[in-house]
């Protein structure tokens, strides 16, 4: 008799690893007892806060099977995936804005994260190129300019690359952006440049990338201190280059602009996880910061942390580019705009709530993200209509709407989000309205 027939299954799962290895099951079971841990997990399709693509359609998918066992980093083994890993570089840098003159340069990164310690690190090097070489532990604190809104892997890179942050605050009375008439008291000899945000992950906002350009001009006018930009556009560089209510300018063709991060595993429509780091010509990338490597066939020169990673993502990044081409990808970026001034006009339109988030107005400076929150009135009538409350009882019902806090000074503003990603399929959004009127009887 099969030893397992007479098991039940919480007998059989039981008897899978948690802190041991053990002996080795049937792979069968195996399976079975994955499936089981699973069962519990959310829709990845209802993770309504999430900015990562949840959809790949037939021809993604097989390029991520077919894909999986090419290493990026086998350049000399797989010429095929370099040379469309070099072509998603080459078209990024011009789709954000690169002139004719310039050589973009850049790298597929494991995400946005990794690409931003890079950005900020190729920016310490040339501060201290341009300063004799001085090191940060025998010279001043070098320090960068950023806003409060700013994604914690700029803090956490500036942390590990002993550079000071220097943080404008960010809230109501800036428009949830970055102020660039805060920032002069802030800048000095020993800062490396200024990190802004396309599109930050609290309200989708945009930061005035020009007019900060224009304050570090009159500033290099007064002082003779050159210092560049970094566009942290992990959501919206996929975003503001389709959007054809013409955002500000914030790319490459801003002169101070040196780089540019993106998450092609956001509006860039590829699977989880693909960053890109692009410079907008070769000269802002230090040459110390390529190492190279003599583990396989060829020669290697990458200024990137990782070594091995897949290829897949990356293919699937040149598979959209090259499919919908410019006009596909401005199909896609407004109507998700459209989508998300619906939802935004329709919870406004409960007189529950409020919206942070400004898709549903007429600018064209933010993401296709719709932030909300109690109206405080209807919360002084109805104390028990909280922003935690409504997430844990959309939890419930199967949708993850997050509830966080707004990083602004001196305040505590809760705020639920909504990513309208385009793999969120209508169906699901009108069903997630229908749960939430619901809740508040409506």
């Amino acid at each position: 008799m099969d030893p397992d027939s007479y098991q039940s299954s919480e007998e059989i799962f039981a008897g899978l690893p948690t802190d041991n290895l053990g002996n080795g099951l049937p792979a069968s079971i195996v399976k079975s007892g994955i499936d089981h841990l699973l069962e519990h997990d959310i829709e990845p399709e209802h993770n309504l806060g999430s900015f990562v693509s949840t959809g790949l359609n037939d021809i993604g998918e097989r390029l991520l099977i077919e894909s999986y066992k090419k290493n990026l980093a086998c350049q000399n083994e797989y010429p095929g995936v370099r040379e469309i890993h070099d072509r998603c570089v080459e078209i990024l840098g011009t789709v954000w804005g690169a002139s004719c003159n310039e050589k973009p340069t850049g790298w597929a990164t494991s995400g946005s994260s990794e690409a931003i310690f890079l950005a900020i690190l190729a920016m310490k090097r040339k501060w201290q190129t341009e300063n004799g070489g001085v090191a940060s532990f025998n010279g001043p604190t070098l320090n960068i300019i950023t806003g409060s809104h700013a994604h914690v892997a700029v803090t956490n890179a500036a942390k590990a690359n002993d550079i000071e942050i220097r943080s404008v605050d960010v809230g109501p009375e800036s428009n949830y952006s970055f102020d660039p008439s805060k920032m002069q008291g802030l800048l000095d000899n020993s800062t490396i440049g200024v990190v802004l945000v396309l599109g930050n992950t609290y309200t989708g906002h945009f930061d005035p990338i020009e007019n900060v350009n224009t304050v570090l001009d009159n500033y290099e006018q007064l002082y003779g201190r050159n210092i560049p930009i970094h566009v942290d556009a992990a959501s919206g560089g996929f975003v503001a280059p389709f959007n054809c209510g013409n955002p500000s300018r914030w790319d490459f063709t801003i002169p101070r602009v040196i780089s540019i991060n993106a998450s092609g595993h956001k509006f860039g429509l590829t699977a989880a996880a693909l960053g890109w780091i692009i410079w907008r010509d070769q000269r802002f990338l230090p040459s110390d910061m390529l190492h190279q490597s003599s583990y396989l066939s060829g020669h290697h020169e990458l200024p990137t942390l990782r070594y091995s990673q897949s290829s897949s993502s990356v293919l699937i990044q040149y598979y959209h580019l090259a499919r919908l081409g410019r006009q596909g990808f401005e199909n896609i970026i407004q109507d998700l705009l459209q989508r998300s001034s619906a939802l935004g006009k329709t919870l406004e339109g409960t007189g529950i709530f409020t919206c942070i988030s400004e898709s549903h107005r007429a600018t064209a400076n933010t993401l296709p993200v719709v932030v909300f929150r109690v109206n405080p009135a209807v919360q002084d009538q109805r104390p028990e209509f909280t922003e935690q409350w409504i997430s844990d009882q959309l939890f419930d019902k199967g949708y993850s709407v997050p509830c966080s806090k707004l990083p602004t000074h001196g305040e505590d503003i809760e705020v639920l989000r909504v990513v309208i990603r385009p793999s969120l399929k209508p169906t699901v959004l009108d069903s997630f309205i229908t749960e939430l009127l619901s809740l508040l009887n409506l």
